[in-house]
């Protein structure tokens, strides 16, 4: 076995001061509704047609992902014009408060077309979910990222003020 992948569970300290809002223009962000959730699913797709390990989620898999952990008043989808161009999904597991010593909020999804990527998208929706966080009186958002993304996904958590707490690698088995 060898190292394939590896990963980053970041966190954000929401007592901190959050970072000015990034200039948009021509982009709506919209809160999840039945008709924002299927377009978020199509941005998913999209955003992450060239990640590694990434596979097309069907619509009844897209159900899976919102449970009742599932936060829709911090989750959203950004839209230029008529087109869907950005998402990001939160959850929150209180079961693990205890264990993991802080309540918390995760960001679970977050994914920009390529088209779109560098234009303070992903930034703005971040902001809105750490709004909504506070709302709920949690202490940390947190986030899991591959620490080779292509999207340069890392550096963009980082000037968010995520910190990396801690790592994790995907091993495979070696045929040759």
């Amino acid at each position: 076995y060898g190292p394939v992948r590896y990963w980053s569970e970041m966190l954000r300290d929401l007592s901190l001061p959050f970072p000015p809002l990034p200039r948009m223009r021509g982009i709506a962000i919209l809160g999840w509704s039945d008709i924002t959730q299927e377009a978020a699913r199509e941005v998913h797709n999209q955003a992450f047609a060239d990640h590694w390990g990434s596979e097309p989620i069907t619509p009844e898999g897209w159900e899976h992902y919102h449970d009742e952990f599932f936060l829709p008043e911090a989750s959203y989808v950004a839209y230029d014009g008529e087109t869907p161009v950005a998402y990001l999904t939160s959850a929150m597991y209180p079961h693990d408060f205890e264990s993991r010593g802080r309540t918390e909020a995760w960001i679970e999804g977050l994914g920009t077309i390529r088209s779109h990527r560098g234009r303070g998208i992903a930034a703005t929706m971040i902001l809105e979910a750490f709004a909504r966080y506070r709302d709920r009186d949690l202490q940390y958002a947190a986030i899991g990222v591959d620490s080779e993304n292509p999207t340069g996904a890392v550096g963009l958590y980082e000037k968010m003020g995520f910190v990396a707490e801690k790592q994790s690698v995907t091993y495979a088995k070696s045929f040759d």
